[in-house]
């Protein structure tokens, strides 16, 4: 899913046995979860932040990592890594998310 339920930030998520995504505001990203019985507004940072732009390959082994090959797996079509690595501006990146959950 992408959704950008306001103009701060743009949520990239996925649910399964936990609801893992990545949450990108325009200058950085985190990775975010929540328990699948929970609403995915209420997914919180589980990483530090990342700086925009990110080299796809320096990126740290850790959740957003996986989070971001999961998610280009899963929707290999997806804006992210455009957008995580400066090829997508954000405004593009949210003119076609979704404005709610």
């Amino acid at each position: 899913m992408k959704t950008a339920p306001t103009a701060a930030y743009i949520d990239y998520w996925d649910r399964g046995l936990w609801c893992f995504g990545i949450r990108v505001w325009p200058n950085e990203c985190k990775a975010i979860a929540n328990d699948p019985g929970e609403l995915p507004d209420k997914m919180v940072a589980i990483e530090p932040p990342c700086q925009i732009p990110l080299n796809p390959q320096a990126l740290p082994n850790g959740v957003l990592k996986l989070s971001v090959v999961a998610h280009m797996a899963a929707h290999p079509g997806s804006d992210l890594l455009g957008l995580v690595t400066g090829k997508t501006t954000f405004e593009q990146a949210r003119s076609n998310a979704k404005s709610s959950y």
